[in-house]
């Protein structure tokens, strides 16, 4: 195993865990809405859905 490689991990995870609860609470409150949004806007406008514009286009086009 390369050490270099563990060397960063173990120090980015050290880095990582002394952040402020406060930074984590505001990283989960992002990470749910940044969720939120990329799950609505798939639904969407996915090609798997039959109701999505971008698959009409793509039905009529040969």
């Amino acid at each position: 195993m390369p050490i270099v490689p563990a060397f960063g991990v173990l120090a980015s995870l050290f880095l990582i865990l002394q952040l402020h609860w406060e930074t984590w609470l505001r990283f989960g409150v992002w990470l749910l809405i940044g969720l939120a949004v990329y799950w609505f806007y798939g639904r969407k406008h996915s090609l798997m859905n039959p109701d999505s514009p971008r698959h009409a286009l793509l039905r009529r086009d040969p």
